[in-house]
């Protein structure tokens, strides 16, 4: 994403041009979803290959990270406090979690989806891809980010406490802290291999390798 001249790329070959300015962005196997930052905020998609731009749904607030699954796409929006989903084709959104304070990262794997609350004492928490019933994981003081799922885990970063936490997604150990020391990391992936984030303090991609071992190899 270019979001200061407005364009949405992939592999160099500019696919949505004259958007505005946006941001979060969320891949699939034919389709490559974002937010436009117009008023309202628009949630957005086209086809990887290029072609007509399809909205989604609209937001009275900036959503922060996207994700999406088979069937849907996945945001927070801060100003209604509330993590929703919206079919990919587009149509009634589904409100997933409300009375948040700034629902900010959000992740999906096959079972649930986890977010990160920047307000509300910092809550990491999951719950089912359908409405019930929320498991809050635990809490990162300093403002969590963003948030990845790898094998039964969430991972989130806190750009403010240069941290990287983790916990099981369905809440049977408390969360705790993976790495420190980190210059502002914000985005963050994670496989089978390691977990990823980019650090925007110092401009680096780092990684730690043991998922078992907390503190591993950074």
């Amino acid at each position: 994403i270019d979001a200061y001249r407005s364009l949405l790329y992939l592999e160099g070959v500019e696919i949505a041009p004259g958007e505005q300015k946006p941001r979060p962005i969320a891949l699939d196997t034919t389709h490559v979803y974002w937010v436009a930052s117009s008023t309202p905020a628009e949630v957005r998609r086209v086809a990887i290959g290029g072609g007509q731009v399809e909205t989604l749904t609209t937001s009275n607030s900036w959503p922060g990270f996207l994700a999406a699954d088979g069937q849907n796409v996945y945001y927070g929006a801060a100003g209604d406090t509330a993590v929703y989903s919206v079919p990919k084709e587009g149509g009634d959104r589904v409100s997933l979690a409300t009375g948040l304070g700034f629902p900010y990262g959000v992740a999906v794997d096959a079972s649930v989806v986890c977010w990160s609350d920047w307000a509300n004492n910092g809550v990491v928490a999951c719950g089912p891809k359908v409405p019930g019933t929320v498991t809050e994981l635990g809490t990162v003081k300093r403002s969590p980010y963003a948030v990845a799922i790898y094998g039964g885990s969430v991972y989130a970063t806190s750009e403010l406490g240069g941290e990287i936490w983790s916990a099981p997604t369905d809440g049977s150990a408390a969360l705790s802290m993976l790495v420190d020391a980190e210059k502002k990391p914000q985005g963050i992936a994670a496989d089978a291999s390691g977990v990823y984030w980019a650090n925007s303090g110092d401009g680096t991609l780092r990684h730690v390798l043991e998922l078992e071992a907390v503190g591993g190899e950074v």
